[in-house]
């Protein structure tokens, strides 16, 4: 943010050629805020070290007023100097008419305002360096206040899209739900002996399957008894069975990704309360940004420590 200027309200009208020891110099005209008709002019060169003291020696003699009314003599930048000047005028011209009795007095008085208009003066170019610290101090704190929303909006960002990360790790979970009663089911048609979840492993269902076909060649052998009906039925098991199998493998590729996660995860549940004040601290262990060097497997890390905390706030 850009610090406003004190003189600004002094306007460029334009620049004017003037003659001066045989040369042309370009001066630029400012336009008094009073409208008092004068204007101020200095050249173009010296616009940015001079045009304070011209403006500021022009509102010491301005007469004008603004069009609501405001006049010049009460401009805050010159209003205790004119006041003082004016004093210190009247006291000399008393002192000129001779007015013996109060010669001495005007002539105290006329040094004390004089030492009154420096004392302002002085005053005046404090004010002036405080009022530029402080307006160094208030970009400061706007320059921290902008950087501070940076990292607010930054924040917000990273929370929505861990967020949506989340949503999308519950939908693929909810989709592997309706399988654990498939996969069940299965394993119960085999006569396997394993508990679901997590599944058999799918070397145990093939080698199953696999005796079941063998069965069903032996079944197919021409001696055999009732051969075509037995071997129609098991047909209809294999085929079955088959289609079985293929959801089975898909559920299983799935289910093993989750199987390993939950069996580490089932002794959290045992407490979830200081379960949940453990992970919150891991996550801060853990966080992206004080890992910058593993920001990918800090920022896995990251949604696997969230999901457990919402799953153990939801227990």
């Amino acid at each position: 943010m850009v610090r406003p200027e004190k003189w600004a309200d002094f306007t460029v009208l334009g620049a004017v050629s003037k003659q001066r020891g045989g040369q042309t110099i370009l001066y630029a005209r400012f336009q008094c805020p009073y409208g008092c008709g004068d204007t101020v002019d200095l050249p173009e060169a010296n616009v940015k070290n001079n045009k304070s003291n011209r403006c500021h020696d022009h509102l010491m003699t301005c007469t004008g007023a603004t069009a609501d009314g405001k006049l010049a003599e009460d401009d805050p930048r010159v209003c205790n100097e004119r006041r003082a000047a004016a004093r210190c005028s009247t006291h000399m011209r008393a002192a000129k008419r001779g007015r013996t009795g109060e010669m001495m007095t005007a002539v105290e008085t006329t040094l004390a305002l004089r030492q009154e208009v420096t004392a302002l003066q002085a005053s005046k170019d404090e004010l002036a360096s405080r009022n530029d610290g402080l307006q160094g101090r208030v970009l400061d704190l706007e320059t921290q206040m902008e950087e501070m929303r940076v990292r607010d909006r930054q924040r917000v960002e990273r929370d929505r899209q861990r967020d949506l990360e989340m949503q999308e790790l519950r939908a693929e979970m909810q989709q592997l739900r309706p399988l654990v009663p498939l996969v069940q089911r299965i394993t119960s048609e085999l006569g396997l002996n394993a508990s679901v979840p997590p599944a058999a492993p799918i070397d145990t269902y093939v080698d199953k399957i696999d005796g079941l076909r063998k069965a069903a060649a032996l079944a197919h052998a021409p001696h055999a008894p009732h051969a075509d009906k037995r071997i129609a039925k098991l047909k209809r098991e294999i085929e079955t069975l088959q289609h079985q199998n293929q959801q089975l493998r898909k559920a299983g590729i799935e289910g093993r990704k989750y199987s390993d996660y939950w069996r580490l995860a089932n002794p959290l549940f045992d407490d979830p309360k200081h379960s949940v004040v453990f992970l919150r601290k891991a996550m801060i262990f853990v966080h992206p940004d004080k890992q910058p060097s593993h920001k990918a497997p800090a920022h896995a890390l990251q949604q696997i420590l969230n999901h457990l905390v919402n799953e153990l706030r939801a227990a």
